[in-house]
């Protein structure tokens, strides 16, 4: 009767020691789950970030001309003008668009 009480927690030792290396391995995939959501949350939200840098700096681009264009823009436009001793017309104007 002593050895059958003993054999029965034994084996009720082993399902014991099984069912907490299970909960074990379940808990280590849950954690490494877990940290790869984490990974993939932090790299989005540098990506999230980065585009929102990018969208601001080209926002700014917009609104701020560049000299160069501003000149290039104001240059066009008088080149094409007439001058003051000269009458407007078709010759005027092709001469002021191969200048």
């Amino acid at each position: 009767r002593l050895q059958s009480q003993i054999e029965s927690l034994q084996k009720e030792l082993e399902k014991s020691k099984d069912e907490a290396s299970r909960s074990q391995t379940d808990m280590e995939r849950l954690l490494q789950v877990v940290q790869m959501g984490q990974e993939e949350q932090n790299a989005k939200e540098k990506q999230i970030r980065e585009l929102q840098e990018a969208l601001k700096n080209a926002q700014s681009k917009m609104r701020v001309p560049h000299p160069s264009s501003q000149q290039q823009q104001q240059q066009s436009h008088t080149s094409r003008q007439p001058k003051k001793d000269e009458e407007p017309g078709p010759a005027t104007f092709l001469k002021g668009l191969f200048q």
